[in-house]
């Protein structure tokens, strides 16, 4: 199994994005051009750090919806907001956990 490889970016399309191979049903994408990152976990949704500062945030969680052109994209009217120690309710939000 190839668990780790260069590939283009579906964001920006930059040659420099690792991919890594977790488990079979389980990869991360980090772009070195624009910054982007995934996973494959998240394609039920997106979570993200919101906030003014770095003491004043909170995690952001918005659900997937599904999309012809590039499978799914993140639909920010279904955004809901979770205090900082709660990653857990958000990843139950996008239905990543039960």
């Amino acid at each position: 199994m190839n668990f780790d490889e260069l590939i283009v970016c579906t964001r920006c399309e930059s040659d420099a994005c690792y991919k890594q191979e977790v488990t079979k049903d389980i990869s991360i994408e980090l772009c070195y051009g624009c910054g982007f990152q995934s996973n494959s976990l998240m394609k039920k949704g997106t979570i993200f750090a919101y906030g003014a500062s770095r003491d004043n945030w909170q995690w952001a969680a918005a659900k997937a919806i599904p999309d012809d052109e590039k499978g799914f994209i993140t639909n920010m009217s279904n955004l809901k907001l979770f205090k900082e120690s709660d990653f857990i309710e958000a990843l139950s939000y996008i239905e990543v956990i039960p």
